[in-house]
């Protein structure tokens, strides 16, 4: 079945499994979820193309006959001639069976991929030509809202590279015959590319209580339509202008908070020349300074993806935010001279730069995408910063509630499965011949026992290499990754996508090192570090030492403070939470917690070139600097937290908390 999907569906089973895999979804999480699957494409593939060639086979052959007819050849000759010729077509041409018509329909993607992974929520393709996988994702944000959702598989994917598509576009004057350079003076049009750009969405509530990674978060998107244009394919500057003020009229936001602009920016003149013309005018009239908003297109890049197009804007665009870079924009030399850059507020980036943005301020971007049939759409992404959050129309912050874990109230028995792997070598050959030995060794039974005498190696070693792994199988799948890209250097490109990391040479001053930096009061809750404390026996070996510390002094242990004893129900958890409020019982607490998890790492190889603390963790960053011992460290807060408990005032007064 596979060989008849079109590599539309193809690109977006493969695109799809490897963003649910970077989520940490997979197809046995998500069964019986409310998970839809909405996809943008516009023509399809290539195949529908050959089938149609294929098809019109006996047409081709009728002409072929007519011809050799008037020519002075026997029968037998153009029998053999029309034969050889049917032959010679058909060649490379797929059959058409009863799994071609489902392998090629372009509005059969979503559901192809909804068949692969058993998603079971409403799954359809959206066609908005190369704005379709914008007007997927909100369609997507548009169903997550309204609650009818609790995932979203969003994006597009366009693998349209036929000759017909080539053959159309140059009627059009649309391709370029040199290269991309989207708002350079010599843009002369775009180059087609071909890929899938694929987002899993959740609200940020969700999100946020499954404990998942955040690359970034939709404020808003806005659409519009040109109306009785110019034209059914020319950019419309009135149609433009309306998606982008319907985008920041709904979301409410102040312009001068939007740093970076992903365009559409196509590279043809009339296209660019149109949309830095909105832009310039609209960031004007908003009162924004000059070269405040960077602009750039990834299509300078990779071309023009057409239906993929938006998701590509919209997947850089909060990358961007997430790795707080304003990225470049390739191949600009002269920019386009359709605007006044030395006063305008947009500037273009013609090279990385560090994001750098107000305390307290969100990094935003918005990102294009316009299509053939006068459609427009924007959309303003944020980064994701916990504790800040967006506040329209209102002159005052609702406070926020006092933090509890994802899974709160946490079980009394939490399973850790897996192990930290590093691995040395003094050079590439000796670190493949550890690796490959690894592989030969590793069993179920003995995959902890290695990590751990991995770990404990201290070289020297000039290359390391690095990755976590759940249990044997995947720790073998990962030990075969980084054999191959020991083999193959080149394959080492996947490393990072795969949770590898590798570094060979001694690190360079300037390349600095890790930095340990310990929590103060109000991290506890009941449980901390049980699950660390029954599988490490240097976590349970520092609770150990505290109790006997406290008990010396008559105070009340660590362990019997943190580990809850009154029953293993809700309402028990919550009531020891509020016990573990008591100043004499929390700062030993917290500090033997810290000291705990500073050893830890530390017997894994791991250790700060600094360390920090918020209020009481000061104490254990002293632990871990060597500025004292833990005992006299645990001596102090105990003696500290006794006092502080014995201090009655009328007024405690009150704490606000500013997240920075």
């Amino acid at each position: 079945m596979a060989r008849k999907m079109d590599r539309t569906q193809q690109m977006a089973v493969t695109c799809v499994a490897d963003a649910l895999q970077d989520a940490g979804l997979t197809p046995e999480k998500l069964k019986g979820k409310r998970v839809g699957v909405i996809l943008g494409n516009s023509m399809g593939g290539d195949t529908t193309d050959r089938y149609a060639e294929r098809v019109g086979l006996p047409r081709s052959v009728s002409c072929l006959e007519e011809a050799v007819t008037s020519l002075d050849l026997n029968e037998s000759v153009k029998k053999d001639l029309v034969a050889k010729f049917r032959s010679r077509y058909l060649e490379n041409l797929p059959e058409i069976t009863e799994d071609s018509l489902p392998g090629e329909l372009a509005n059969i993607i979503s559901g192809r991929v909804a068949n692969v992974f058993n998603l079971e929520g409403p799954n359809f393709t959206v066609d908005a030509a190369c704005a379709s996988s914008m007007a997927a994702a909100m369609n997507a944000v548009v169903a997550l809202r309204e609650g009818s959702i609790d995932y979203a598989v969003t994006g597009g994917v366009d693998a349209a590279m036929h000759a017909s598509s080539f053959i159309k576009f140059c009627k059009i004057g649309a391709l370029s015959p040199d290269g991309s350079r989207p708002f350079d003076e010599s843009a002369n049009g775009f180059v087609m590319g071909e890929g899938a750009g694929i987002m899993i969405l959740k609200r940020v509530s969700d999100a946020l209580r499954d404990g998942d990674r955040i690359y970034g978060t939709i404020v808003e998107i806005g659409s519009s339509s040109d109306g009785r244009g110019k034209g059914i394919t020319a950019p419309n500057a009135a149609g433009q202008e309306r998606a982008v003020r319907a985008c920041l009229s709904a979301s409410r936001i102040d312009p001068g908070s939007i740093g970076l602009i992903e365009a559409h920016g196509t590279s043809t003149p009339v296209g660019d020349k149109t949309e830095l013309t909105v832009l310039d005018r609209l960031f004007r009239e908003a009162g924004i300074p000059r070269a405040s908003v960077g602009i750039g297109s990834v299509k300078s890049q990779i071309g023009h993806l057409k239906a993929a197009a938006g998701a590509a804007g919209m997947i850089k665009a909060i990358l961007s935010l997430h790795h707080r870079t304003l990225p470049p924009t390739a191949n600009v030399k002269r920019p386009n001279p359709c605007i006044d850059w030395d006063s305008s507020p947009l500037f273009l980036l013609t090279e990385a730069r560090p994001w750098e943005v107000d305390n307290g301020s969100f990094r935003r971007a918005g990102a294009s995408a316009f299509g053939f049939g006068g459609t427009n759409f924007h959309v303003i992404v944020q980064e994701h910063a916990l504790g800040l959050r967006l506040v329209a129309g209102k002159k005052k912050a609702q406070a926020i509630v006092e933090f509890r874990p994802p899974d709160w109230p946490r079980p009394p028995e939490m399973q850790i499965q897996g192990d930290a792997w590093v691995i040395g070598g003094t050079d590439s050959g000796n670190l493949l011949s550890k690796v490959e030995k690894l592989l030969n060794d590793l069993t179920p039974e003995n995959a902890a026992m290695l990590a751990a005498r991995c770990r404990q190696e201290t070289g020297p070693f000039d290359i390391r290499c690095g990755f976590a792994a759940q249990d044997s199988e995947s720790t073998a799948k990962k030990l075969s990754l980084i054999r191959d890209g020991l083999i193959d250097p080149a394959k080492q490109a996947i490393f990072p996508t795969r949770g590898i990391h590798v570094s060979q040479g001694a690190p360079s001053k300037a390349q600095g090192g890790i930095a340990f930096l310990f929590p103060g009061q109000g991290s506890q809750y009941p449980f901390m570090l049980r699950d660390l404390a029954e599988r490490f026996p240097v976590v349970a070996q520092t609770f150990q030492e505290a109790d006997e510390i406290l008990a010396s002094l008559g105070l009340p242990t660590v362990t019997s403070s943190v580990f809850l004893v009154d029953g293993n129900n809700g309402e028990a958890a919550r009531r020891q939470a509020d016990a573990m409020k008591d100043t004499q019982l929390l700062q030993p607490m917290i500090l033997t917690a810290n000291a705990a998890i500073f050893r830890l790492l530390s017997s894994m190889g791991v250790r700060p070139v600094a360390c920090a603390g918020h209020s009481l963790g000061e104490y254990a960053a002293c632990v871990a600097a060597g500025v004292f011992t833990f005992r006299d460290a645990v001596e102090a807060v105990a003696v500290r937290g006794r006092e502080m408990a014995r201090v009655s005032i009328a007024d405690p007064g009150l704490m606000m908390s500013l997240p920075a």
